[in-house]
């Protein structure tokens, strides 16, 4: 059962970083097509934070893995 929440924690990270890219690239577009730029860098900004609060997802996750049982990405510890 973990190493099925293992798997899936990752999928959703990728997911999320993916994310963040398609905001990072319309972010770029809009102020290129002259759209407020201060606007824009905020909604970059939040995006930005949305994938960070997703990676401290993770690793909290991998670290309740490891004090379930006893494995840390995926490789045995101790």
């Amino acid at each position: 059962m973990a190493e099925a929440s293992n798997e899936t924690k990752i999928a959703e990270d990728a997911q999320i970083d993916a994310l963040f890219e398609s905001a990072k690239s319309d972010v770029v577009r809009g102020i290129q097509g002259g759209s407020v730029a201060s606007n824009l860098v905020e909604a970059l900004m939040l995006a930005k934070y949305l994938e960070r609060v997703g990676d401290h997802a993770q690793n909290i996750a991998e670290w309740v893995e490891y004090a379930l049982i006893g494995r840390y990405k995926g490789e045995v510890l101790g």
